[in-house]
């Protein structure tokens, strides 16, 4: 554990992130939950 958490921060700003752009899927279902949640912590 110690070689790859010294190996990563050797990387610098880039250390910890994606190596790749991916693109992801996001299905309706998680859209609509996250409309939801957002509103709800808007509630008076």
């Amino acid at each position: 554990m110690k070689q790859r958490r010294a190996k990563m921060e050797a990387k610098g700003k880039g250390a910890w992130q994606p190596v790749e752009k991916r693109q992801r899927k996001v299905s309706k279902a998680l859209k609509a939950y996250a409309v939801m949640t957002t509103f709800a912590g808007c509630s008076s």
